[in-house]
């Protein structure tokens, strides 16, 4: 089974924006990358640092024997890591704040270490930056992003680690910032801080994180302990409680419901805003608006919106066709880069209309055309 079967569904770029397609890309240059990390940091090798060193073999034997990355310890009190991409000389950096390496035990440090080159193997460097969006939503879309990549990235640091109790130790040592003298592992009280956040209402702040929150990743990884990818991985025998379907379905609602939402709540505003003027295309392409036709509409979407778009169209009515068109094209704009799932059931429902209101498959099919 191959690194690429245990990545979360969600985490999937050619469904949401468009991506750097180019192997070779990098966001700097790697030469100072390098003479700076090797300046203001220290290398991790086994006669400096051996237990860091033995973490960084068993983590390489566990993931990939011919990866080729270095991994540097710089002083920081906020534990931390990141793995910076060289595709250039086909190896990686691995950065370890000193905290961080101070905090967890060697096996909880293969958690991180293997959480750092799962975002090497998936590729996350080339997905778009968050500060580079051009608008709120795209902001909003790029987080998506990354917090799927999070949920990927911690199935890689699981497999690398020797148990589910290392990486959800490393976890609560991360979070709380405390070692393990101070900490009884319970991973269910801290999860039931879920609930917490939820009525808290949470989600608006989540929504402009790159990392999904804590107990978040720590309930979605605790579900993939119990699936079906990591019981193939893990060459186990046992029946799975969850299969593929089940675990990836848990863990994108629990996103949805906390750090996802506000992003999902603002895509189905434009969502039904472009089905809205798409139906009035169709339909006053065809003939006039009818009653009929509006309580047909009107099954499909808020009856006062609908209201409100028929009485606008009614005050200009001689170029209602010219508005229509203009109120299409900015909702088009408006949906550049939504995920394709959300395309792919707005086309499917417009067909369903277009069949209510007997409207030619010419006239659907032009519509189709823009929308594509």
């Amino acid at each position: 089974m191959k690194l690429e079967d245990i990545r979360y569904v969600e985490d999937n770029p050619t469904t949401l924006l468009q991506i750097n397609s180019d192997d070779n890309y990098f966001g700097g240059d790697s030469r100072t990358l390098l003479r700076s990390l090797y300046s203001n940091s220290v290398l991790v090798t086994k006669d400096l640092f051996p237990d860091v060193s033995k973490s960084i073999d068993k983590t390489r034997q566990i993931i990939s024997h011919n990866l080729i990355f270095d991994v540097f310890v710089k002083p920081d009190p906020t534990p931390q890591a990141h793995c910076v991409a060289l595709p250039k000389d086909n190896s990686l950096a691995v950065i370890l704040t000193s905290s961080l390496v101070g905090l967890l035990n060697p096996s909880e440090l293969q958690f991180v270490l293997g959480h750092e080159l799962g975002h090497y193997f998936f590729r996350h460097y080339r997905y778009p930056k968050p500060e580079e969006a051009v608008n709120e939503i795209d902001y909003l879309r790029r987080v998506y992003l990354s917090r799927c990549a999070e949920i990927s990235a911690d199935r890689v640091g699981f497999l690398a680690c020797p148990s589910l109790d290392d990486a959800m130790l490393a976890i609560i040592k991360v979070a709380s910032g405390l070692s393990e003298q101070h900490i009884k592992l319970n991973t269910s009280s801290y999860i039931k801080q879920l609930r917490k956040v939820k009525s808290l209402k949470g989600y608006i702040d989540n929504a402009y994180s790159a990392h999904p929150i804590f107990p978040l990743r720590m309930r979605s990884l605790l579900w993939f302990s119990m699936s079906e990818p990591y019981y193939l991985f893990s060459n186990s025998s046992e029946i799975p409680p969850l299969n593929r379907q089940q675990l990836e379905k848990m863990v994108s609602k629990d996103l949805g419901d906390i750090s996802d939402k506000l992003l999902f709540e603002k895509e189905n505003e434009l969502l039904t805003n472009l089905l809205l003027w798409a139906i009035m295309k169709l339909a006053i392409s065809h003939k006039k608006l009818t009653k009929q036709d509006q309580t047909i509409i009107k099954e499909h979407l808020p009856p006062d919106i609908v209201d409100k778009a028929v009485n606008f169209l009614k005050d200009y009515s001689s170029i209602a066709n010219e508005i229509v068109d203009k109120k299409l094209n900015i909702s088009l704009n408006e949906i550049s880069g939504i995920r394709k799932t959300k395309i792919t059931e707005l086309y499917s429902e417009l067909v369903i209309i277009s069949k209510k209101l007997c409207i030619s498959e010419k006239i659907l099919d032009t519509l189709m055309g823009k929308l594509k």
